[in-house]
C-alpha cells in the first residue's frame, strides 16, 4: 500500500515537473515574443493604428512558427544516432516526410504573415519591418553566441 502511494505521489510530481517546465517555456517565448515586437516598434516608422493591427499578427505568426518549431524538434530527436538504429527505413522515410511537411507549414505561414503584413503596412515600412526582424535574428544570435563564449571561460 505504501509503496503504490509512493509511486502515484512520485508521478504525481514528475506530471508536475513537466507541465511548469512547459509554462515556463511558454512564458519565455512570450517574452522573447514580446521582446521582438518593442524592437520591431523602435526599428520601425509605424504610426500608432499600423502598430496596433500589426501587432496581434506578429504575436499569432510567432507563436504559431515556435508550435512549428517544437514538432520539427521532437521529430529531429527521435532520429539522434542512439535511436536511429532501433528504426526501420519506413519509420525513418515516415519521419522526413514529417520534418518535410513541417517545412512546407512553416513557408506557408511566413507567407501568409507576409500577405497580411502587405495589407497592414506600406512597402516601404514593411521592408523596414523585414529588416528590423533580421537584425533582431542577428542580436539574439550574438548574445546566445557571448553567453556560450562566457560559459565556455568559465569552466575549470
Amino acid at each position: 500500500m505504501k509503496y503504490k502511494l509512493f509511486l502515484t505521489g512520485v508521478l504525481i510530481l514528475v506530471f508536475f515537473r513537466m507541465t511548469a517546465q512547459e509554462t515556463g517555456m511558454n512564458r519565455s517565448r512570450e517574452k522573447l515574443v514580446e521582446k521582438k515586437i518593442a524592437f520591431l516598434r523602435q526599428r520601425t516608422a509605424m504610426n500608432d493604428a499600423e502598430f496596433k493591427a500589426a501587432q496581434p499578427v506578429i504575436r499569432r505568426y510567432e507563436m504559431e512558427r515556435w508550435k512549428l518549431f517544437d514538432r520539427r524538434r521532437k521529430i529531429l530527436a527521435s532520429l539522434r544516432g542512439d535511436q536511429l538504429p532501433g528504426l526501420s527505413d519506413s519509420e525513418v522515410s515516415g519521419k522526413l516526410d514529417a520534418i518535410m511537411e513541417i517545412d512546407a507549414q512553416l513557408y506557408k505561414l511566413r507567407a501568409e504573415y507576409y500577405q497580411r503584413m502587405r495589407e497592414i503596412l506600406p512597402p516601404r515600412k514593411l521592408l523596414q519591418l523585414l529588416r528590423a526582424e533580421l537584425a533582431f535574428k542577428r542580436r539574439l544570435l550574438a548574445q546566445k553566441r557571448k553567453r556560450m563564449a562566457e560559459k565556455r571561460q568559465n569552466r575549470p
